[in-house]
């Protein structure tokens, strides 16, 4: 077994994860575009260089493969209003059934670019290598994740925000002025500032 194969089948579990999540869980779809990345790889398997990281080449694959689909397959149906996907759908009756949908539902309404760095992010990729399947600088890319998080913990947190609970006590406020005929009050600099006097 080449290098290159062994390689491959190593990162395979990895690019089916990955996979899994951009089709939202659905396992024949995220098959196809195993598939379908795994066949353009090793077409193009003298295109891959050495020393570089093949996962962030197999990602990368794997991202144009879905965005090609995505494209072929908007051309399919025309639904602008959502009212065909909604017949599709049934309610779940299981809680956790209910969150996982509002967490990936929450994810579809992030930007594409930040969608992106997260889901690669979260599929085991490392910022250096979200960068280079980006084609982004890694700060950008650290940017975007950063963001993503937070939109995301806001959007699936509204309560937190219409209750935050107690307001947190006020701090004492210093007056360095003293009142007139008040002692002035000792803060540790102070305190230090006049003993080295």
């Amino acid at each position: 077994m080449s290098f290159f194969q062994h390689e491959l089948l190593t990162l395979l579990p990895v690019v089916r994860a990955y996979a899994l999540i951009v089709t939202r869980q659905s396992s024949s779809a995220a098959d196809d575009l195993v598939q379908d990345t795994l066949e353009k790889a090793w077409r193009a398997q003298d295109q891959f260089q050495p020393g570089t990281s093949m996962k962030a080449w197999l990602f990368t694959i794997l991202r144009n493969s879905q965005h090609n689909e995505w494209r072929r397959s908007r051309r399919l149906v025309e639904d602008p209003e959502g009212a065909h996907a909604a017949t599709l759908r049934s309610e779940p009756a299981q809680g956790w059934r209910i969150e996982f949908l509002d967490v990936l539902d929450a994810i579809e309404r992030l930007d594409p670019a930040s969608r992106q760095a997260l889901l690669l992010v979260t599929a085991g990729l490392s910022y250096e290598e979200v960068a280079i399947v980006c084609e982004s600088p890694l700060r950008t890319v650290q940017s975007r994740v950063r963001r993503a998080r937070q939109r995301l913990a806001a959007q699936l947190e509204p309560e937190a925000k219409s209750n935050p609970g107690p307001e947190p006590e006020p701090r004492p406020q210093h007056n360095p002025r003293p009142e007139p005929g008040q002692e002035p009050t000792r803060t540790p600099a102070r305190h230090l500032a006049e003993a080295g006097a």
